[in-house]
């Protein structure tokens, strides 16, 4: 942090400029997120789904996470990740970009959570193994059959080059595309709400299951992150976004976070990673002016903006 040209230097600067800053964001401290959507993110569902005895090597469990977090991230939905044992009490949504591997104790969590009125979503190969990578009996989806209301029949890659045209069933106009990856699905209750109309397995790709008072989704395609959008969106019914400019479209390249404080004091982060100055439709104190941001200054590229909104 000091180089050898000494303190009078660019780095130097910036650095006791970062702390003036973090000095001035005092009164944030204490305050939490509250995140209503939760990944389940597991290092030994990572390293098993990506060991090299698979049937197709593009099944990478981090390109499937990245695929949902990416959608996520650009509709502003804060997520947290959490393992598949913990807790899922809090969340209304959860998701499983890639559960691969899933213990029981994980599948009966995720069965309370949906039973008690929450919303589950599960994406392709989920469920494949336990906990000692050893095949769950009966196939896939093992522990979440019920949860899920379904059986895979048969997993069956895509082509590299080759996509699946997708269609939902309620005859509505909405189109998707799969790629990489179908299954052949045996329904056990659920209902198909988009199928393929070609491909290897033609027919139901994503279905919703009711299971007690809250409900099941599983997608066997990957899907891109738009298109994670125009399936998942409606069905999981996510928290809605409010958007941050005049003319209600959310600047792309702004990242905005809340936190709260227990008395309802809220703080504001608004971080912009485009290259172009962006406009955001909010106001109140400045913490790192010490100044009232009356909204119509744009967040330089590569600015941050830290405002208390108020109890």
């Amino acid at each position: 942090m000091v180089p050898h040209v000494g303190p009078d230097s660019r780095v130097f600067r910036e650095v006791r400029d970062l702390g003036a800053k973090l000095d001035a964001l005092d009164p944030v401290r204490g305050s939490r997120l509250r995140a209503r959507v939760a990944i389940l993110w597991d290092w030994n569902s990572f390293w098993a789904q990506d060991l090299p005895c698979r049937h197709s090597v593009l099944m990478r469990h981090r390109e499937q996470m990245r695929r949902v977090y990416r959608w996520l991230w650009q509709r502003g939905t804060l997520v947290d990740f959490v393992h598949p044992e913990s807790g899922l009490e809090g969340y209304d949504v959860v998701i499983a970009p890639a559960s691969y591997l899933l213990s029981e104790v994980a599948a009966q969590g995720i069965a309370r959570f949906v039973d008690q009125g929450g919303r589950f979503a599960a994406l392709p190969f989920s469920a494949v193994v336990d906990d000692e990578d050893c095949v769950h009996e009966g196939g896939a989806p093992g522990p979440l059959r019920t949860v899920l209301g379904l059986t895979v029949e048969e997993v069956c890659p895509i082509p590299i080059g080759h996509e699946v045209a997708l269609v939902p069933t309620d005859g509505g106009t909405a189109v998707a595309t799969g790629a990489l990856w179908a299954e052949d699905l045996r329904l056990e209750g659920a209902r198909a709400v988009w199928t393929a109309t070609g491909g290897p397995v033609p027919g139901p790709v994503v279905t919703v299951n009711d299971h007690g008072r809250g409900y099941a989704v599983y997608v066997s395609t990957v899907l891109e992150s738009a298109d994670l959008a125009t399936v998942l969106e409606p069905l999981l019914q996510l928290p809605s976004v409010a958007p941050l400019a005049a003319d209600a479209q959310r600047p792309a390249s702004l990242e905005v976070v809340t936190r709260v404080q227990d008395d309802g004091e809220e703080f504001v982060f608004v971080i912009n990673h485009g290259e172009a100055a962006a406009l955001p439709g909010l106001t109140g104190e400045d913490l790192l002016t010490g100044t009232h941001y009356d909204g119509t200054t744009p967040v330089p590229a590569g600015g941050v903006l830290v405002l208390r909104i108020g109890a």
